[in-house]
């Protein structure tokens, strides 16, 4: 895989293509575990976390109660091109499978749109999170992956610095990537990317 040339081109692309219908959960909306899942305690601080046995597959879910999002989550790559893909609907986020799986040490990297042909989108309250709120990724394994929210930044398309967005980290961590600003309408595109950064607590 040509990793450095997905990631010329990634924030030029990811999540920021007007085409089809969406379904949104009203922000106002709360959130519960599913049936028969219990809550993991919060690791110490400096007590490394397991890593888990689960996979995203067609039974995930990247769960985000403070901002009412509950999607289901779909495996995405990068395009013959070497354009970083996105979801193909409204309402989906994409994990990329080039990425570190969630549980795992390393950086999980997630997309969606914020907004679809007529309406907001799945990731179109992203801006509103801010410290400790919570991001969670449901497993089919009934593991649940959970983070807090660390840092919130909007970079201009152009100059964002993708070495430190798409780049490995060490800790187990969580990056969530939309569009943001100003669309342009010749182009069909936003100026600005909206990096969500999370780092993992059970």
């Amino acid at each position: 895989m040509n990793f450095w040339k997905a990631a010329t081109l990634a924030l030029a692309l990811a999540a920021c293509v007007i085409l089809g219908a969406i379904v949104f959960v009203g922000a106002n909306e709360a959130l519960s575990p599913r049936a028969g899942e219990s809550a993991a305690a919060p690791a110490a601080r400096g007590e490394p976390l397991a890593p888990v046995s689960g996979r995203i597959d067609s039974g995930s879910r990247l769960v985000i109660p403070s901002i009412g999002v509950d999607a289901a989550v779909v495996v995405i790559g990068t395009l013959p091109g070497g354009e970083m893909a996105t979801p193909s609907n409204g309402y989906d986020a994409g994990w990329y499978d080039f990425s570190t799986p969630p549980g795992q040490p390393g950086n999980t990297m997630m997309t969606g749109h914020v907004d679809y042909d007529v309406g907001p989108a799945v990731f179109y309250r992203l801006r509103d999170l801010g410290p400790d709120d919570e991001v969670q990724v449901r497993l089919s394994s009934g593991e649940t992956v959970v983070y807090r929210v660390t840092q919130t930044e909007s970079y201009p398309r152009s100059s964002a610095p993708l070495d430190e967005i798409i780049g490995d980290t060490e800790e187990d961590t969580i990056t969530l990537i939309t569009c943001d600003g100003a669309f342009d309408t010749s182009l069909r595109l936003y100026d600005h990317r909206l990096v969500v950064r999370g780092e993992r607590v059970r």
